[in-house]
């Protein structure tokens, strides 16, 4: 199947990395009630994540990812989690590499991305940690299974990578602000 037209390729990109999750679902016996549940669950969400074209991430401080936190908010955060900081410029970046705008800003230890609605409910759905328990002073947010830190405030779908130790700290500045 030949996919040309950049619309279509990040449709397919999603599709695929939701597929890629399948392992995740505890897929492992074919037409098991379990499998099929999975993937009926997984099809379900790719479907709701893949048919709007207008599901793209919403950005806050116009369209700017790296504006979420100052290089004194950083050093703070650095200093309180981990003893030491080494704050740097953050470096904006989009996911997936289609996109029309920025959603991403990579800092030293970790990395603030803004997500579409759809990315953050099938990780919600069905890539959510059962390790590392949900933040109980962060509402609607979770751990996922990749150890990413997804939360959600007023219309924005953030995920937070990088040190687990920065994670919290790190979204609960982001959430303040927006």
């Amino acid at each position: 199947m030949k996919i040309s037209s950049g619309k279509h390729r990040g449709r397919m990109i999603a599709i695929t990395a939701m597929l890629s999750l399948l392992p995740l679902y505890g897929c492992t016996q074919r037409d098991s009630p379990a499998t099929t549940a999975s993937i009926g669950s997984l099809a379900q969400a790719v479907a709701q994540a893949t048919q709007a074209p207008s599901d793209l991430p919403k950005v806050p401080f116009a369209h700017q990812p790296c504006q979420s936190l100052s290089q004194d908010e950083q050093k703070r955060i650095e200093m309180q989690a981990q003893g030491y900081a080494t704050p740097v410029q953050g470096k904006p970046d989009r996911a997936p590499g289609n996109l029309p705008f920025d959603n991403v800003c990579i800092y030293h230890d970790f990395s603030v991305g803004y997500m579409s609605q759809g990315d953050y409910q099938v990780n919600h759905d069905g890539n959510r940690s059962t390790e590392h328990a949900d933040p109980p002073d962060l509402p609607d947010a979770f751990y996922g299974k990749q150890d990413g830190l997804w939360f959600e405030k007023n219309g924005y779908y953030v995920n937070i990578e990088g040190r687990h130790r920065l994670q919290l700290p790190v979204a609960k500045a982001i959430a303040a602000k927006l």
